[in-house]
């Protein structure tokens, strides 16, 4: 998908954007979207994304990260303390307060294997940590 033009119209406080009053904000295109290019950069919506593709973008860590449609949420390969590791992250529509991965294009797998994610081991192994999760809770 091509970013569309037109991304700094504001529909007002209730366009939905996080700085707003009225929660999260649009993807480009959608009416109101904020578009700050500072804390709001164009990004691709949930709905266009596939599962199981690498794209391009943008968080504090990574300019590249794969999309797990079954847990909406994207995983990357982080290098920290002289190790690479697995982190998930999520999309702008799903704003947390942590960081977010603005994916801006489709690309390959990287060429570099340390950053490529293992996508289906990473989502057995998360099904297995939400499962335990709700356990623990169940029991408390």
């Amino acid at each position: 998908m091509l970013l569309r033009a037109g991304w700094f119209d504001h529909a007002g406080p209730t366009d939905g954007c996080i700085g707003c009053p009225g929660g999260l904000y649009g993807s480009p295109g959608s009416p109101g979207y904020h578009g700050d290019p500072v804390k709001h950069p164009p990004h691709l919506p949930k709905s266009e994304l596939k599962d199981g593709t690498y794209y391009e973008g943008s968080c504090r860590n990574s300019g590249i990260a794969a999309w797990d449609a079954e847990h909406q949420l994207f995983w990357y390969r982080r290098y920290k303390f002289g190790s690479f590791f697995t982190e998930d992250i999520r999309h702008p529509e799903d704003d947390n307060g942590f960081d977010l991965f603005y994916p801006t294009a489709e690309c390959g797998e990287p060429a570099d294997e340390n950053r490529r994610v293992d996508l289906e081991k990473t989502k057995v192994d998360y099904r297995d940590l939400l499962r335990r999760r709700a356990e623990f809770a169940g029991s408390s």
